[in-house]
């Protein structure tokens, strides 16, 4: 009566080829016969125990042989086919001025902990810097861990340096008003300045909006798109979180709207063939997309003008925050209109504004009911 072989493949021995070298046979967890090589029957024996040992802790049968680079390369091809061109030039430059020179040549499995710890306390940068590197590495490993190249994602054990805090910078009171007084100075582009801090768009978000996305009726701006300067040219590609939001600003944003789309009208007749008809709000000249390190100097100007403090063009979208909140809208309207993945972002970027808004609130509150119990 033939022996009956294990599940795991033990009762089968090696046995040498006709080419000289050994091989020995065993059943992975799918019941699929095996087979394992090697030059003496210790070598193949030894095979086949760590490939039974890695059966039974659940591992994948057969890592990845890939070095890091060439894993980073296949996976910036095909597991990045969804992500904005934009965002997909920050890896290429992260991962060819980073961490391919540190990972590259190492394969896949190779990589432990300890080097990606190592890595991350020598680096030369900000804890912010240095937490986008470990946020890429980390996806690119996470997604080696799920097709089984490798058993376990050894950013897992790492530690981030701590990131101090930093308040947002913005203008608020006196200096608010400071600041459009002193945009509506600047003819050129004062009015996007203006419509930035009514509005609390990106950029970007600034650059690509069209006449079609404000409704005069319904006193409403569609935010549905952004403009991104790829490969030398102007792009449009879809917001930051693709998300499509519906702003309510005052009706002085729309007033200012209407008397710049007059304006725009006479520009236009007066560029004639000259005019790229692209149907933006906020255009140069000849009609074209306003490039934005231009917007952002005038925004320097325009700081300078007013007496404040240098800022870059993103305190306007943190001004119309603290703006917001000092207005009574809550946490939630917020982090709608600001686009933020989530209201605890929002509420964490501004908790020192929220607070004193709650402040205000219940000083309010206070007085209203004192004057009710007076009367």
């Amino acid at each position: 009566m033939p022996r009956k072989r294990s599940v795991n493949g033990s009762g089968m021995q090696p046995r040498q080829r006709k080419d000289g070298l050994w091989e020995v046979r065993y059943q992975n967890e799918n019941g699929q016969i095996k087979s394992l090589y090697g030059h003496t029957a210790q070598e193949v024996e030894k095979k086949k125990r760590e490939a039974v040992r890695r059966m039974e802790r659940g591992e994948p049968e057969r890592l990845s042989k890939r070095t890091f680079a060439e894993w980073a390369e296949e996976w910036l091809n095909t597991y990045c086919i969804d992500v904005k061109p934009l965002t997909v030039k920050s890896y290429r430059s992260k991962l060819d001025n980073h961490l391919i020179p540190a990972f590259g040549k190492k394969k896949l499995t190779d990589i432990r902990p300890e080097h990606i710890q190592s890595f991350i306390n020598a680096a030369v940068l900000s804890p912010k810097s240095v937490s986008d590197l470990y946020g890429l590495l980390h996806h690119i490993m996470k997604q080696a861990q799920i097709c089984q190249y490798i058993v376990h994602n050894p950013c897992d054990a790492c530690k981030l340096p701590r990131r101090e805090r930093h308040d947002a910078d913005f203008v608020a009171g006196d200096d608010f008003g400071k600041l459009i007084k002193s945009a509506q100075k600047d003819e050129e582009y004062g009015i996007m300045i203006i419509a930035d801090l009514l509005l609390g768009v990106r950029i970007g978000e600034l650059c690509g909006l069209t006449w079609d996305c404000i409704n005069f009726d319904k006193h409403t701006v569609t935010v549905k798109q952004q403009v991104q300067y790829l490969d030398g040219e102007y792009k449009v590609v879809e917001t930051k979180n693709s998300r499509i939001r519906v702003l309510s600003p005052s009706d002085w944003f729309f007033d200012l709207m209407k008397s710049h789309r007059q304006e725009q009208i006479q520009q236009r007749i007066k560029s004639g063939d000259a005019w790229q008809d692209m149907n933006l709000v906020f255009c140069r000249a000849d009609g074209s997309f306003v490039p934005q390190n231009t917007l952002r100097k005038h925004h320097k100007r325009i700081l300078e003008d007013a007496g404040l403090d240098d800022m870059g063009f993103h305190s306007l979208r943190h001004s119309y925050a603290v703006f917001s909140l000092e207005a009574g809208d809550n946490i939630k309207d917020l982090q709608n209109a600001l686009g933020h993945y989530s209201a605890a972002f929002t509420l964490n970027t501004y908790e020192h504004i929220s607070e004193n808004a709650r402040k205000q609130s219940a000083l309010n509150q206070q007085n209203a009911l004192q004057k009710l119990l007076n009367s």
